[in-house]
């Protein structure tokens, strides 16, 4: 839990800094706009951390060593982006694998106020993660859903309500890529 917590910590440390700094760079008729998008964000990573997930528990960062250049940059992309609201350890470690769920959640999280995500960036960050769910989860399901059932059961045992409400009765299911 300390270290789930520290990540979070970390999360919210840097998204505030970074939109501090975005407000005091802003120009003055920016000033209202950015302020109530620094509020959006601030609010969005209170939220996350009050919920966690199974995943959160996990690996913060992917070795994208192998992938090809343009899944590199991508993967830049969607780790500024998306660490801007939770932690990265929640899509990171999500059972989520196909391209139709991702292109759902990716356009889900675009539409949110305050995440800085246009539409060129959005399809970006879609394929990253869906090329990373069939390298990563898919090609290596079996240990992909091993270590989700870890993640699993240490959430079970770290946050036993919060384990009822989103797992209870799941374990199986929650174990494995959809």
């Amino acid at each position: 839990m300390r270290a789930a917590h520290q990540r979070l910590q970390a999360v919210t440390l840097a998204t505030l800094c970074v939109a501090i700094t975005s407000v005091s760079a802003a120009p003055p008729e920016a000033e209202p706009d950015r302020l109530m998008e620094r509020q959006l964000v601030e609010e969005d990573v209170k939220e996350a951390a009050k919920r966690p997930y199974a995943n959160d528990l996990g690996p913060d960062q992917i070795d994208v060593s192998a992938y090809p250049r343009q899944m590199q940059q991508s993967y830049g992309l969607f780790a500024q982006k998306c660490s801007r609201c939770h932690t990265l350890a929640r899509p990171i470690n999500s059972q989520w694998a196909s391209p139709p769920f991702w292109e759902q959640y990716v356009k889900r999280m675009w539409h949110k106020p305050g995440t800085g995500i246009n539409g060129v960036e959005a399809r970006q960050i879609w394929e990253f993660l869906s090329y990373d769910s069939q390298v990563r989860k898919l090609d290596r399901r079996e240990a992909f859903e091993a270590l989700r059932k870890q993640l699993l059961e240490e959430f079970k045992q770290k946050y036993p309500e919060r384990y009822q409400e989103l797992y209870d009765e799941l374990e199986d299911d929650a174990a494995k890529l959809w």
